[in-house]
């Protein structure tokens, strides 16, 4: 995602109205955001995020931010096309407001309301734990590595945008859980049909099974004990060879080895040679179907030409038919696009009745907007009078005391006049004028109420007019769409009395050609023409054909080298001491537990023989609804099976865990690039995306993060290494995140914030770090890159700069 422009008012520090515009900075691709502490440089960038989300990753949701009623804070920003996204925030309600507007200036979230917003932002915007673990890392947060492995996991799946893939897998489970209870349903009545009996003949059956298996049961166990004795006496002899033998094998394991590779790889070039020569020795066959393939285009060819001289006569009456008939579908077609066209217009025509009340109110929205212009100049006026009222007041009250105490003075020293009728009139007046005093904030918050009234009218007034102005552009368009509905009406009515015209003489041609006969001529070509089809397998092998030839060659040399390789090897081998292979130790205990499970196993058939007696006196019928119910339980047991084995492959094990396991060694590949090429080759990461469990057993599902650390030999998971290691580690997998994203979204020139996730390096990792950063931004194509920094040499690194200081931004080039 791409920031263009972020506009601010009235949030946090930014009490006036503040604007970052990056595309200023065109060609800057580094710009460090700098500033004293708590200047908002943080809040600058977290509400870049907050205009998308409506909540700041660390400062909390705009309405706690808000210091204005009519805050707001509006971003243009680009993913896969042009957005302007505005949030306007009342600070006093914490009510707000949100808009989305396009590149045309189409308005995509009609209402206004929060609630229809976030749900435009689900479907269009990226989810935020992905921005936050890729693009833009936020102060404090340790990203993708403080992540448990499974949040590591989803997050990646989402990056990766395989969110789809479990939406149908759980549709597959939803089908599945459905086909399980049917089959539940129909197994409980196939049990109620049956009853617990089977057919006689089933009985009978199971009966002769059973004597058959009581007696293959007493065999067995004979043979078990035979076998037994044998596998002792055998362990004996065993025993001492194995002793000679493991020293001589252990000597020639590795030339065996190696001698089992050439002759792998000869019988592999034996099989593809094989499969060449089988094309070869159906030379003859394939050459004989071509041969044949040409004798019968060419019979094709003649048998085309005798249709068509039996069809002369045929095929006039059968042109003016098709001519008729394409004529009237020609017109059916025009009458329809007519048609199609006619809706078109009358659906224009519809807003026909708001363009002309938008025409006729726009003086009127033009006179409301002058109107509350002019009563936002006189507030403003008037708000301005007050404030100088106040500080005059103020010095007219000190100079009215001041004269009455000169006064007082001069009639105390001439010992004349009444000093205490001046004393008493001087406090009169200063009464008056400190209850004029007291009203003062009364009046300056009346006139602030009205000021911010008159600003939320001028909104108002503009937004009507804008709209009217939109529609009554859209005068023409009506106009024109009227005279068009009447043509396309007309146009539709004539061509569908043409068309009824055509379907007559179109009927009338196709009795007239009704009696010509062409049937054995058709049916000798379609012969011929069944023949040639079924030569189609081995004319596909024409062009193998002349491939094999060559391809057998090339082998034979292949063949000849590895034969003379082995050849070598075995002669190797052969030159060695011989040694005697000793046979493997027989398994005493399985001949033994073979006696145990024979002897139980005649036992158990003797009984079964019992059971299947007297089952055949209980078995008489089975319903015909059995079999009706076998047939539903097969097809539901398949459906089952199919809807499990979708849910499976598309799920989190499936489909989403094998493209886990593709992005692993891209993302592994990205994250090296960066910090061998700019940090050191001093670690290597790896991205496991699996992990053997604690037996060894089974492959776990995870997303784990291994550093290989060749300056102190070892290889451990990330968690375990120093914080300045996990920040410029981190700031590599988050870069790489980044890549990884744009890459399989298609997103073009993005936007990455850093929000002094390198703080805490020093100024060797820091200039690493600044480094990473730019490679970054010329693998992904970023449009720029803002980090925020105190350290003048790190600031230095940048192409630009964004300075952040008293409630307003700065942009300095160079």
């Amino acid at each position: 995602m791409r920031l263009e422009r972020l506009s601010i008012r009235g949030l946090g520090p930014f009490r006036e109205e503040s604007e970052i515009d990056l595309r200023a900075l065109d060609g800057a691709r580094i710009v460090a955001v700098v500033g004293p502490n708590g200047a908002g440089k943080s809040t600058a960038l977290e509400l870049f995020p907050g205009a998308l989300y409506r909540q700041a990753p660390t400062r909390g949701s705009l309405a706690g931010l808000a210091v204005d009623r009519a805050a707001y804070v509006e971003a243009e920003v680009v993913n896969g096309q042009r957005y302007r996204i505005r949030q306007t925030v009342d600070g006093v309600s914490g009510k707000g407001e949100a808009s989305v507007i396009d590149a045309d200036g189409v308005p995509l979230v009609e209402s206004g309301k929060v609630r229809a917003y976030d749900a435009w932002a689900a479907t269009y915007l990226p989810p935020p734990e992905v921005l936050y673990a890729s693009t833009f890392a936020v102060q404090g947060r340790g990203g993708f590595l403080e992540m448990k492995p499974a949040d590591r996991k989803a997050v990646l799946l989402r990056v990766l945008g395989v969110e789809r893939l479990e939406a149908l897998a759980e549709l597959g489970r939803e089908r599945a859980r459905r086909a399980k209870e049917d089959l539940r349903v129909v197994e409980a009545r196939l049990g109620d049909a049956r009853c617990g009996a089977l057919a006689p003949e089933d009985a009978e059956t199971e009966l002769q099974a059973a004597r058959t298996a009581a007696a293959a049961a007493d065999e067995d166990r004979a043979s078990a004990r035979a076998a037994l004795e044998q596998a002792q006496e055998r362990r004996r002899e065993v025993e001492l060879a194995v002793t000679r033998a493991r020293e001589v094998r252990e000597r020639r394991a590795a030339l065996n080895a190696r001698i089992r590779d050439l002759r792998a790889r000869r019988e592999d070039l034996e099989e593809r040679a094989r499969n060449n020569r089988t094309v070869l020795e159906r030379g003859d066959e394939i050459r004989a179907a071509v041969a044949r393939a040409e004798e019968l285009d060419t019979a094709l060819k003649a048998a085309d030409s005798a249709i068509a001289r039996l069809s002369a006569e045929r095929a006039e009456h059968v042109a003016g038919e098709r001519r008729a008939r394409d004529a009237a579908a020609a017109a059916e077609g025009r009458a329809d696009r007519a048609a199609e066209r006619a809706g078109l217009y009358h659906d224009r025509l519809l807003d026909r009745h708001d363009v002309e009340n938008a025409a006729a109110g726009l003086e009127s929205a033009r006179s409301d907007m002058a109107r509350a212009e002019a009563w936002l100049r006189d507030v403003e006026d008037r708000y301005e009078e007050l404030r100088g009222r106040r500080l005059a007041g103020a010095e007219d009250r000190i100079v009215k005391l001041r004269a009455g105490l000169e006064r007082i003075e001069s009639i105390a020293r001439d010992a004349g006049g009444d000093a205490v009728v001046v004393a008493q009139k001087t406090l009169t007046d200063d009464d008056e004028m400190a209850r004029a005093a007291r009203q003062f904030p009364s009046d300056l918050e009346n006139a602030d109420r009205d000021l911010r009234q008159a600003r939320e009218e001028l909104d108002r007034a503009k937004r009507s007019l804008a709209r009217r102005e939109r529609l009554a552009a859209r005068a023409s368009e009506m106009e024109a769409a009227a005279a068009d509905l009447s043509a396309a009406k007309r146009e539709e009515r004539e061509a569908r009395e043409e068309a009824a015209g055509m379907r007559e003489d179109a009927a009338q041609a196709a009795q007239r050609a009704a009696g010509v006969d062409v049937g054995a001529a058709e049916a000798e070509r379609q012969r011929m023409a069944q023949e040639r089809a079924e030569l189609a397998p081995r004319l596909k092998l024409a062009g193998p054909l002349a491939q094999a030839e060559a391809r057998i060659a090339e082998l034979t040399r292949q063949l000849d080298e590895v034969m003379a390789e082995l050849e070598r090897a075995e002669a190797e081998a052969a030159a060695l001491p011989p040694a005697e292979d000793a046979p493997p130790v027989p398994d005493v205990a399985g001949p033994e537990e073979a006696v145990r499970t024979a002897e139980e196993r005649s036992r158990q058939r003797h009984a079964d023989v019992v059971l299947a007696e007297r089952a055949l006196d209980e078995a008489r019928a089975v319903a015909s609804r059995v079999a009706e119910l076998q047939a539903e339980r097969a097809r539901l047991d398949e459906a089952l099976a199919d809807w499990t084995r979708l849910a499976q492959d598309l799920g989190r094990d499936g489909l989403q865990a094998a493209e886990i396991d593709a992005a692993g060694p891209e993302l592994t590949e990205l994250v090296n690039d960066l910090l061998h090429g700019c940090v050191s080759r001093r670690w290597t990461v790896t991205i496991e995306t699996t992990r053997r469990s604690a037996d060894g057993k089974k492959q776990i599902e995870g997303c784990d993060v291994r550093v290989l650390d060749t300056e102190r030999g070892r290889d451990a998971p990330v968690e375990t290494f120093s914080g300045g290691e996990r920040v410029l580690i981190g700031e590599a997998v988050s870069l790489a995140l980044s890549v990884l994203a744009c890459r399989r979204a298609g997103v073009e020139a993005p936007t990455l914030v850093r929000d002094e996730s390198g703080a805490a390096l020093d100024p060797v990792n820091g200039r690493a770090y600044v480094a990473m950063l730019r490679r970054a931004a010329d693998m992904i194509g970023a449009s720029q890159v803002l980090f925020v920094s105190h350290a003048p040499e790190l600031q230095e690194l940048a192409d630009a700069r964004i300075r952040v200081d008293g409630g307003r931004i700065v942009i300095e080039e160079g």
